[in-house]
């Protein structure tokens, strides 16, 4: 009976927040970049959503207050709760945006109060790439569901406001800290690292579009790359690596790039232990901190994420656990997981 007054409560605060909500994703996709169109850059691309956004706040629900907020989000089911700031590094929003654990008197979570102070183009971004996730439907990727947005002044200046979903399970921050510290528990850690690799892979091909030719921003930065591996095979001879050789190689690397399909995909951009929640029993991976999350664009447009850049980060994420402790060795078989 509980369950379904829960999905009750989901389905009515979904329906209260609906225009808000729906004006946002109008807005947003008008700005959003696709293949055909010519390039922009990501300057004036933010640009382009802050200043959507500055407007969308003029016509989102005012509230006096982010606790007449909450009981609206949650269609005032608690009417007394407690709001705890997370700046750890586990749930602090590095983007920028405060982040509060609602809590109900018995001190079970009820969900997550995210307030966007300066940039508001980050309120608009992740409000659409949260309820665009949604229509995803994947199997293993799981992001948060959007119980509410609206604004409200603090310290005389307005403020944006989302009310998300709590994600449960632990993160792969907490899950790598625990082993670190106990020694125990590495079959989990792997299993979680294989996990978000999944996710990963389901993000990156939910929703791709067609072929198009490599966009002149890759092959500018691999230009930039080979002048300057040029200069310093140049200035180290003991590396007996011949410029003609090297030379070869990259022009045989990169015709293999350039014939490949390069296609726009769905990129999280933000990738690292603290942004995604593993549940272990229900094989379910949160993805979290969805304001950089965007479409790459592949053919004219500017790209905006790159999938390739979501696997660097978190490998190189993953890297810098060894100065928490992480071995050599262990590193090698959660990488291998991943």
């Amino acid at each position: 009976m509980k369950k379904l007054f829960i999905y009750f409560l989901i389905f009515s605060v979904s329906l209260a927040a609906h225009d808000d909500i729906q004006r946002v994703l109008d807005e947003v996709s008008k700005a959003k970049p696709t293949p055909k169109e010519n390039s922009v850059s990501r300057v004036e691309y933010d640009q382009k959503i802050q200043k959507i956004a500055e407007g969308l706040a003029q016509t989102i629900h005012h509230f006096e207050n982010t606790q007449d907020f909450i009981r609206d989000a949650t269609g005032s089911i608690y009417p007394q709760f407690t709001i705890r700031p997370l700046n750890d590094d586990l749930f602090h929003g590095l983007m920028g945006s405060e982040v509060y654990l609602v809590s109900s008197p018995q001190g079970a979570p009820v969900g997550i109060l995210k307030v966007y102070q300066h940039d508001f183009r980050q309120f608009a971004e992740e409000v659409w790439a949260i309820v665009h996730l949604k229509k995803i439907h994947c199997s293993t990727l799981r992001p948060p569901r959007l119980y509410g947005i609206g604004s409200t002044t603090r310290n005389g200046h307005q403020v944006l406001m989302t009310f998300q979903e709590y994600a449960t399970g632990e993160s792969l921050d907490e899950l790598m800290r625990n082993y670190l510290r106990t020694k125990e528990g590495f079959g989990k850690l792997c299993k979680a690292y294989f996990l978000m690799g999944v996710a990963l892979a389901e993000l990156h091909q939910s929703n791709r579009g067609p072929n198009a030719p490599l966009h002149p921003i890759f092959e500018d930065s691999a230009k930039y790359f080979y002048s300057a591996g040029k200069k310093i095979l140049k200035a180290n001879p003991e590396y007996a690596v011949e410029i003609k050789t090297f030379k070869r190689a990259f022009k045989t690397r990169f015709s293999k790039i350039r014939e490949k399909p390069q296609r726009f995909c769905y990129t999280h951009f933000d990738v690292h232990g603290g942004n995604y929640k593993v549940n272990l029993p229900d094989l379910q991976v949160w993805i979290l901190d969805l304001e950089p999350a965007a479409y790459s664009i592949a053919s004219h447009g500017e790209p905006i994420g790159v999938a390739a850049l979501d696997y660097v980060q978190a490998i190189e994420y993953l890297k810098s656990y060894k100065i928490w402790g992480l071995s050599r060795d262990d590193y090698k078989d959660i990488r291998n997981a991943f």
